[in-house]
């Protein structure tokens, strides 16, 4: 899976912020905004729209509310130190308090952004619990991959190289034998109805399949694709369920090959030229973009009103969880 990358063709087009605006970290090259080392998130972003790239992760502006998001880590963490407490000790109840005693402490520091009725911290809790009273780990149909060196496959960081000059990385949730096929297991709140209209915008989808394809190289295993938990956040209540999202071999050598020979070249044109082209149809996805208001402003007057509507905050793909 090493595709022969091209040379990219440059963009002609003139820079609409200075470099100096840059955040560097070490997912980057030392001397520009030019990315080396990527993952969905980021991917993600220029995928959607450069602009929007360049803003929240060449720049780091973020919007200051982070509900989902602070509702979505603790929910994980939670998770893994369940999946990580039972493969150690069996006890079903040991491990949930275990789950539930890191949620309160997460959910119980200053910088945790989520109290609306839907993501407090009651619903964070009453989430975890319901989660194994849905699918008690003593009769799930799921069981935690062991790896070789004996230690369960959850909170696995990875990073490998996709060609000569980039490398692409990330964070399993928890790897899981599934009738005898191992999959990758990932954890989704949300505030939607789960119909299959939900569950199927994970195929195609850029994490699902770059999680596959890390399953398949950074940890040797034959993953058969993701296994999606999702859970609906409701007023005074949750519900969960489950889906399948399998993928070919065909399907991630057309991931992999898209990405190499387009996206990341097309990525280094516009670091090279210093302009990152606005997709203006995409503006209103999901809700509407959350620099849609910047991108309709005069450039001039954008620097001032992104630091004082926004707060920076560096995403760098090169720490691992």
């Amino acid at each position: 899976r090493r595709p022969h990358q091209k040379e990219p063709s440059l963009m002609a087009g003139e820079s609409s912020t200075s470099n100096a605006a840059w955040i560097g970290n070490g997912a980057f090259a030392t001397d520009r905004p030019q990315q080396l080392l990527w993952d969905s998130v980021s991917i993600g972003a220029f995928k959607t729209c450069p602009r929007k790239y360049q803003l929240s992760i060449i720049e780091g502006w973020q919007q200051t509310s982070a509900e989902a998001l602070d509702f979505g880590i603790a929910y994980h963490a939670a998770h893994e130190e369940f999946a990580k407490a039972f493969a150690l000790n069996p006890d079903p109840e040991a491990a949930l308090h275990a789950a539930v005693l890191l949620a309160f402490r997460i959910s119980a520091a200053p910088s945790w952004q989520s109290h609306t009725n839907r993501r407090n911290r009651y619903a964070l809790l009453r989430a975890i619990v319901w989660y194994y009273e849905t699918y008690p780990v003593t009769t799930d149909s799921l069981h935690t991959l062991i790896l070789a060196d004996n230690k369960p496959a959850v909170e696995l960081s990875f990073k490998f190289p996709i060609t000569d000059r980039y490398v692409y990385s990330g964070h399993l949730d928890r790897l899981v034998v599934f009738q005898d096929q191992v999959w990758v297991l990932d954890y989704k709140s949300t505030g939607s109805s789960m119909t299959s209209h939900f569950f199927s915008q994970f195929r195609p989808d850029t994490q699902m399949s770059g999680y596959s394809l890390a399953g398949q190289i950074a940890f040797s295993q034959p993953t058969a694709g993701v296994i999606i938990d999702g859970c609906q956040l409701l007023v005074g209540s949750a519900a969960f369920s489950r889906s399948f999202s399998p993928r070919t071999e065909d399907e991630l050598d057309l991931w992999l090959s898209d990405l190499t020979e387009w996206w990341l070249p097309l990525a280094e044109a516009c670091a090279n030229n210093g302009h990152w082209p606005m997709n203006d149809k995409a503006c209103s996805m999901y809700g509407g973009c959350q620099f849609r208001s910047i991108c309709s402003m005069p450039r001039k007057m954008q620097p001032a009103f992104l630091a004082s509507n926004f707060t920076r905050k560096v995403w760098d793909p090169s720490i691992p969880r």
